[in-house]
């Protein structure tokens, strides 16, 4: 009976802990190259030291991402606009076939006036967990942290202004520069 207590009590404890280590893991920007509509490619390096804002979605979240992205630039437009933060599309494409690849990058030119990531191998949105059919929205701060991640379906004002709140909080506590 001592004998089988502490491997049941270490397997316990391993089963418990397993949950945290999967999200300390990806609680942190994960290396990535991805491109985008145009084919020009992107790394994780490009968002290093900005506080960035992720607006993705997936073949049925689509219809949300458009609401979401343009209310939180309306709101954040100096911030963004200045370089301060850092708005970046994303779309999880690795539901569309080989075949329609060019039919959907053209699809996403004419849609967008800049540029938006698709991930063909929806290595994004496997990492954070994107909830299917919904517009995910991931904050890091300057460090690359995971501070918010957001699925949600129709723009809610009190949601909005989290996000919001969130990222003019980032902002201010950033280091200013020293002269």
């Amino acid at each position: 009976m001592k004998n089988t207590i502490l491997p049941t009590l270490l397997g316990v404890i391993l089963v418990l802990l397993a949950p945290i280590a999967a999200i300390a893991a990806d609680s942190t920007l994960i290396e990535f190259e991805i491109k985008d509509q145009f084919k020009n490619k992107h790394t994780h390096e490009e968002l290093q030291d900005k506080v960035v804002l992720i607006v993705g979605h997936d073949r049925g979240g689509r219809k949300y991402k458009a609401p979401w992205a343009e209310a939180l630039y309306d709101s954040l437009k100096p911030e963004v606009d200045s370089g301060r933060i850092m708005q970046v599309g994303y779309a999880d494409t690795r539901g569309v076939p080989f075949f329609l690849k060019g039919w959907a990058r053209r699809k996403v030119r004419k849609e967008e006036d800049t540029w938006m990531l698709l991930d063909w191998k929806g290595v994004l949105a496997k990492a954070y967990e994107f909830e299917k059919g919904k517009c995910n929205i991931l904050v890091f701060d300057t460090q690359g942290v995971l501070r918010h991640h957001l699925a949600a379906t129709e723009v809610q004002p009190v949601k909005l202004n989290r996000v919001i709140a969130l990222l003019r909080s980032l902002l201010s506590s950033e280091k200013e520069p020293s002269n």
